[in-house]
């Protein structure tokens, strides 16, 4: 029997950028990234990441980003809104 699934869209799904450790007998927890939406397809695997920010990217943000695209070969696309033409203008990273 095979299984069809639709094209889906989540929202603040949470992804594990870095696994949580032990070192010197002290934890250090692991590290998520949940972007604004994740788009997947028939088959369940990430098409389109989108993450809507602001004006600017801080650098915690944009490292939380890399690693995301490191860890699951998958780009993520910023989406910003243009005041002047009322849009929301996409820029992949």
């Amino acid at each position: 029997m095979q299984v069809i699934r639709k094209k889906s869209v989540s929202i603040h799904e949470s992804f594990v950028i870095l696994d949580g450790i032990t070192v010197n007998g002290k934890k250090r927890r692991r590290r998520r990234y949940t972007p604004d939406f994740v788009y997947r397809d028939e088959k369940g695997e990430i098409t389109k990441v989108v993450d809507v920010k602001p004006t600017k990217i801080t650098a915690d943000a944009s490292l939380r980003i890399a690693m995301f695209v490191f860890r699951y070969k998958v780009p993520v696309t910023i989406a910003r809104y243009d005041s002047r033409s009322g849009l929301f203008e996409e820029k992949e990273m």
